[in-house]
């Protein structure tokens, strides 16, 4: 078991994503709203610094971003306005996946919730 060092809460406003298609249907875009916290591992500080130096922060954000992005584009629309629960389940679990592939953050998940969701105005749903 590793020791936590520090935990970061991080909001993301407006992350611009685009849902799965669904029958005859294209996907549409939405823009979520994002609010999770990581921890540094204690332990592994020393690594985080001399890989991303003080980038480390940004480096997290970004595969965050990159992972609810795609994990995105296979949830259907209907998902985000019915089953908004199981949306954020999906979100956080393609966040803590992708955190974990090579080459390490040295940080872990700890809280993930999905905030405002943005319909488009024109369309119909």
């Amino acid at each position: 078991m590793f020791t936590r060092l520090l935990d970061v809460t991080v909001t993301v406003k407006e992350l611009s994503v685009f849902s799965a298609g669904e029958k005859e249907s294209v996907g549409l875009g939405v823009t979520v709203d994002i609010d999770l916290t990581y921890l540094l591992i204690k332990d592994e500080i020393g690594d985080v610094y001399k890989q991303l130096s003080d980038k480390f922060h940004n480096a997290i954000i970004d595969r965050a971003q990159e992972a609810i992005k795609n994990e995105a584009a296979t949830v259907p629309f209907n998902a985000y306005l019915w089953n908004r629960t199981d949306v954020e389940e999906r979100f956080r679990l393609a966040v803590d996946k992708r955190w974990r592939e090579k080459p390490s953050l040295h940080c872990e998940l700890d809280q993930f919730h999905l905030g405002r969701i943005q319909i488009p105005e024109s369309g119909e749903l």
